[in-house]
């Protein structure tokens, strides 16, 4: 921009403040400083007062109501300044004519198209240096897009890929290292494939056979029998009915002196499937008492990110049941094959085992034979993955064999990984509903602890792990407490703590949502997880505290299902849930 005088920026600073600009640096000290030159310094800070007084009285256009060749020239050396020079405030407050001019005349497409194509005879123009018409838009800080010319914007991409059409970029030392290994791998010899390799993949053959969960209880034991007389040749199966058993421990109770292995069933998703082929979905089948370890079982199975639970709704849509209720027959509703299974490999090495599997309602159980399974699973269109888990009765014995005959019977079985949080809040509500009768009613007021704490807690628990040991720690505080994770950590000589992520608290304690307490360690009787207990709240062990027992948003107290129990009640109970072990005291200054 020209007038009369030196130019307002030189084509080193105008190209400057076009990069600038375009990168979202209006703030940049080059920019700020080529502003100050430009309004301050220079004959532009008069010119452009002077124009902005002059546009104050006009309509639309200099001379008339339509755009002619001088508005052309002017607004085309002022759109520059204008938007890459002037701060967005400075468009507003102190040249609203000017900028309002410069949009109107580059609002018409025509208009700057005879702009260019007039400005180029006159030799205004460099045509070797694509050149920007469109108005940037105003962003967030006072940052202006530039924004180019569609066709000078291609031109350029042209010239670049002609620049650069013959290079070939240098092979770095992990292509290398990669293209080695695949040559070394193709001239290696192939191993024969296994008969089990060339057998031909199942199919599903079931027909048009659903079980789906609108029947009622008779009807879909019914259903699941003929199912496996024709699917598994299995003719009456021993069909024992019982109380609903929501939980492995309560599997067990019902099935009591039963030959056979009763077992669970876990209904899994993987975070990120595989391949583009692989849905992710998993029903894993393992007795009672096994051990799934669900990063071990992720590994196995070839997955990089977390495999956990599966939702309800994903349940219901995969396999058309609820949970609770689910078992391997429920496959059967699945004829697209994309629940992949997994077996136990130990409850199938007998063929003649009896397992004991839920008739699609856990009202009742149905035992077959480990071979029949496995033919069901077949029939499905499947081939089951086994694979061998590890079995807690072990751990439970020794703990149950070192204490009293009382500790014996009131012991609680291993569930490692058995509960999904919905049965696991229902195991912690019922337990503590049989100890306690002290309910106290629902939205409940503020008891005078300190007004920053939630209302309806008598204290605050934070589940940590150290980083370095993976040990969790499950610290309860007094509520009124303002402690730090370092100072916690320098008192139980634990470095690295840090807040315990969400695939921890689900593995430690089926915990998905809702308030942390000691009364949740009743699901983690793996002992995962050290209790730590502040000391002021053991200074009075028997005095009622309101404590959440299950609620689905900590933050919602309106919400929380809240009971008076004591510290010494609930160090109790986390001890019964973690076969007898012991809670660690914490002790802080005042």
């Amino acid at each position: 921009m020209r007038a009369n005088g030196p130019p307002l920026a030189e084509n080193r600073e105008a190209t400057q403040s076009e990069l600038l600009s375009a990168i979202g640096m209006a703030q940049h000290p080059s920019l700020e400083e080529l502003r100050h030159a430009v309004l301050v310094d220079r004959s532009g800070f008069n010119l452009l007062d002077e124009l902005e007084g002059k546009l104050v009285t006009t309509p639309a256009f200099l001379e008339g109501d339509q755009p002619s060749v001088a508005d052309a020239l002017l607004a085309w050396a002022t759109h520059d300044v204008i938007d890459l020079v002037c701060t967005a405030a400075d468009r507003r407050d102190r040249y609203p004519c000017i900028d309002g001019y410069v949009g109107r005349c580059l609002a018409h497409d025509a208009f700057v198209r005879a702009m260019r194509e007039h400005l180029a005879d006159a030799g205004a123009l460099d045509q070797a240096r694509p050149t920007r018409v469109q108005r940037g838009g105003v962003r967030v800080g006072s940052q202006i897009d530039a924004q180019v010319f569609s066709t000078d914007a291609r031109r350029a991409a042209d010239v670049v890929k002609g620049i650069n059409a013959d290079y070939k970029k240098k092979e770095t030392q992990r292509q290398k290292e990669k293209a080695a290994a695949a040559a070394k791998s193709a001239a290696e010899p192939k191993p024969a494939a296994s008969p089990a390799a060339s057998e031909p993949a199942p199919v599903f053959s079931l027909g048009a056979t659903r079980i789906p969960r609108t029947l009622d209880d008779k009807a879909k034991i019914d259903a699941s029998l003929a199912m496996l007389a024709s699917a598994a040749n299995v003719v009456q199966p021993e069909l024992v009915a019982h109380d609903a058993a929501v939980d492995a421990p309560a599997l067990d109770r019902a099935l009591a002196g039963k030959a056979g292995v009763p077992c669970k069933n876990l209904f899994l998703k993987a975070k990120k499937a595989r391949d583009d082929k692989d849905s992710g979905l998993w029903l894993v089948c393992a007795p009672t008492d096994a051990v799934v370890d669900l990063k071990a079982l992720q590994t196995a199975l070839g997955y990089k990110d977390q495999l956990r639970f599966a939702q309800p709704d994903v349940l219901a849509a995969s396999l058309d049941v609820e949970q609770g209720h689910v078992t391997p027959l429920a496959l059967v509703n699945d004829p697209a094959c994309k629940v992949n299974v997994v077996l136990d490999a130990g409850m199938v090495a007998d063929p003649a085992t009896v397992l004991w599997f839920h008739p699609m309602v856990n009202t009742a159980s149905l035992g077959i034979a480990a071979a029949a399974l496995i033919d069901f699973v077949r029939s499905t269109g499947r081939v089951p993955t086994l694979l061998p888990f590890a079995r807690a009765n072990a751990n439970a014995n020794a703990v149950a064999d070192a204490g009293s005959e009382d500790d014996k019977a009131g012991a609680v079985e291993p569930l490692v990984l058995t509960l999904t949080h919905e049965l696991a809040q229902d195991r912690v509500l019922a337990h503590v509903g049989k100890a306690f009768s002290a309910w106290r009613r629902e939205n409940v007021d503020a008891l005078g602890l300190a007004l920053d704490r939630p209302k309806g807690h008598g204290t605050h628990n934070l589940l940590l792990k150290d980083s370095k040991t993976k040990q969790l720690y499950l610290v309860c505080l007094a509520q009124w407490r303002h402690v730090d994770m370092k100072t916690i950590g320098d008192k139980l000589g634990a470095k690295n703590l840090r807040m315990a992520g969400p695939a921890d608290i689900e593995t430690a304690i089926c915990l998905v949502h809702g308030c942390i307490t000691p009364l949740w360690l009743y699901n983690n009787p793996q002992a995962s997880v050290q209790l730590v207990v502040d000391a002021e709240l053991l200074k009075t062990p028997d005095k009622p505290l309101v404590v959440c027992v299950g609620c689905s948003d900590a933050k919602d107290h309106s919400q929380h299902r809240v009971v008076d129990v004591s510290i010494a009640q609930m160090l109790s109970i986390a001890k019964e849930g973690q076969l007898g072990k012991t809670h660690v005291v914490l002790e802080l200054d005042a």
